[in-house]
């Protein structure tokens, strides 16, 4: 009958409740503890509970069944829940993709459009270079004409005054000579 008393499960107990009171667990203060039992049979199970861990607070199977079924839901709430996060996130990421798609195709038109506004610019200012350049020219021709022309009134000024001293020399020679003769 003192096998009975000291079962395994008994003698765990006892060590649990003998450390929890500070009590050290020999194998007397254990058949204290349990009322008994034989020492070579609490002797052989504080020994194989040495080399075991003591579980003090060990759980019934059907409690780890229940935790383990709570724990599977809450598992499989918490994975929903994170497929839901991902999901909202995974639209909230295409609509923003779609959004910067829109954004991206609005500056590529109107980057088409300042391009054809540059290019337009630049053909302006091509032809207004072409016109200034053009303008330049004649107003140098004009320069050149201008002063050709003024050389030339200046040349023929110059020729007609040359003519007029010419034959008013000779006029004066003339009448100097008919006042020399006259004198005579």
């Amino acid at each position: 009958m003192s096998n009975e008393i000291a079962t395994l499960e008994r003698v765990r107990d006892a060590v649990a409740a003998l450390r929890q009171s500070g009590i050290q667990a020999t194998a007397e203060n254990v058949i204290k503890r349990i009322g008994g039992g034989s020492k070579s049979t609490v002797i052989g199970h504080l020994r194989v509970l040495r080399t075991k861990p003591v579980e003090p607070d060990a759980v019934p199977p059907a409690v780890v069944e229940l935790a383990r079924s709570a724990l599977a839901e809450i598992y499989q709430a918490g994975v929903k829940a994170e497929g839901e996060r991902l999901r909202s996130l995974s639209e909230r990421l295409s609509l923003l993709l779609e959004e910067q798609d829109v954004e991206l195709q609005d500056l590529a038109v109107e980057n088409a459009r300042l391009e054809n506004e540059l290019s337009g610019l630049r053909a302006a200012h091509e032809t207004q270079t072409g016109e200034c350049e053009d303008l330049r020219r004649r107003l140098l021709e004009a320069d050149q004409q201008l002063r050709l022309s003024r050389s030339e009134a200046d040349l023929e000024r110059n020729e007609r005054s040359e003519t007029t001293i010419a034959r008013l020399e000779a006029l004066l020679s003339d009448a100097t000579e008919a006042l020399q003769g006259k004198k005579k």
